[in-house]
């Protein structure tokens, strides 16, 4: 992840756009949220200059506060930006005094939300990133990116004769609050609870045009005896092995159990840093978007002593190894992940697997396990609490010489999916590994085409030659 404060460590690239903005708010800065929002993300500085060098520094920028205010104004005018995708954890404002400047985080859009484009004309305001530049869709590109978006998962969907008091109004409420919270001067503000619901997608029009409770918004909002009248099986378990107060039960909806559990997981890694929290957020939404709630088993969340799992009914949507890499999204439930989207969770489309791997690797915890259970058609994500990357059963060389495992391979590969680039010494550092097992395996990985060296730094290859999907 980059460290922002020590942005001059970095250079203008594919991720990272710098901008002065000393006369106020740069107009092309909308081009550059375009474009990062339908490509992979990225980072725009906003008081950072890039020197001849192409060092980056913050110059002395002139109320912070006021830029961001009318940035959030703008973003929020569906006349001037198709789409906000972002809340106040996105935008930060970085530094002391005159070091002063702001970091917007935008995240890659999902299909459902591309193209984010300029005006309100998407053939003529919507853009891509390529390399250091921003530039504007080909028609094919943005027909292609508004045919995507059409396409409904299964939660998006009405639900026959489900009816607006299926919703619990406290969850709605609590949601609602939530929301507002996490996203400035937002137009859903002004509406009444009919249109913010459909606005949402929590409601939606059936076929005669009578607006029903969506598969989305009964999961993540509804009455647990009417959740289970369309989905039977459906059950969510927060296990707490580590505490004598076990809770194996629970009789809530999709947000209130992820309310209840990401506070719980927080209070638990208390002791860990707040990369730790971060990762098991992630885990937990990525667990919850991609449960298939028609299947015969439930959510179960288990914190051991040794490890937290996050298991859910509902096979890969998308080749593990490419999920792991990221830039390819297929979630199960849009519908679920759009509404944790508002709320300022589960942004890192196509990133949310390598965020994990990368943010709970970190201090020594050990390397994510994730596992694919065909049989039982369950997924689990395995955080654990103790050093694991060196397995006994390393694999055997045909020589027969014991060699570096599978997971060292991962461990750098994920360590260097949200970095610009990283040295031997900084990559042996970070996952405990030895310098010159790090040196091996970077070698195969430049083999493989994996990996990029530009002295004595290694880098992913560029992402920008990887299949957008």
């Amino acid at each position: 992840m980059i460290d922002l404060k020590k942005v001059e460590n970095y250079r203008e690239n594919n991720r990272i756009e710098a901008k002065k903005a000393l006369g106020g708010l740069p107009k092309s800065i909308w081009e550059t949220y375009s474009a990062f929002a339908n490509t992979l993300g990225g980072i725009i500085l906003l008081g950072v200059r890039e020197e001849k060098d192409k060092s980056l520094h913050p110059v002395k920028l002139q109320n912070p506060e006021q830029l961001l205010e009318e940035f959030w104004k703008i973003i929020n005018d569906t006349n001037k930006v198709s789409a906000n995708i972002l809340t106040k954890k996105h935008v930060k404002i970085i530094g002391e005094d005159d070091s002063r400047f702001i970091a917007i985080t935008v995240p890659r859009a999902s299909k459902q939300d591309r193209p984010i484009y300029i005006g309100t004309d998407p053939y003529l305001g919507s853009y891509q990133r390529n390399g250091e530049g921003d530039y504007r869709c080909p028609e094919t590109t943005v027909r292609e990116m508004i045919t995507q978006s059409k396409a409904k998962t299964r939660d998006m969907q009405p639900l026959a004769s489900a009816t607006f008091d299926f919703l619990d109004e406290a969850s709605v409420e609590a949601y609602r609050l939530e929301l507002f919270n996490n996203k400035p001067y937002s137009a859903l503000a002004s509406f009444d609870k009919q249109t913010f619901l459909e606005k949402l997608g929590i409601i939606a029009k059936d076929a005669q045009g009578i607006l029903r409770p969506t598969g989305a918004g009964l999961l993540m909002f509804g009455k647990v005896d009417k959740i289970k009248e369309y989905y039977p099986n459906f059950h969510l378990r927060f296990d707490e092995r580590a505490k004598s107060n076990v809770d194996k039960e629970t009789n809530k909806n999709v947000f209130s159990f992820f309310t209840i559990t990401n506070s719980r997981l927080a209070q638990r890694l208390n002791d860990l840093d707040e990369k730790a929290v971060e990762a098991a957020t992630e885990a937990l939404i990525n667990c919850l978007v991609n449960a298939d709630y028609q299947a015969k088993s439930g959510v179960y969340i288990t914190c051991k002593k040794t490890e937290i799992e996050f298991s859910n009914p509902g096979g890969f949507r998308v080749q593990v190894e490419k999920a792991k890499i990221g830039g390819v999204s297929n979630p199960r439930n849009v519908g679920i992940l759009r509404l944790f989207q508002y709320v300022g969770h589960g942004n890192g489309i196509g990133s949310g697997i390598p965020n994990i791997l990368s943010l709970w690797g970190r201090n020594g915890r050990g390397v994510p396990v994730i596992r694919e259970n065909a049989r039982l058609n369950r997924v689990s994500v395995i955080l654990p609490f103790e050093y694991n990357i060196r397995k006994k059963n390393s694999i055997k060389s045909k020589a027969g010489k014991a060699s570096l495992g599978e997971e060292e391979h991962r461990a750098i590969i994920e360590f260097l999916t949200n970095r610009i680039n990283a040295t031997v010494g900084e990559i042996s550092s970070a996952l405990r590994l030895p310098s010159i097992d790090v040196k091996e395996i970077l070698a195969l990985l430049m083999q493989s085409g994996i990996v990029t060296a530009d002295g004595n730094k290694y880098k992913l290859e560029d992402r920008n030659n990887y299949k957008i999907q």
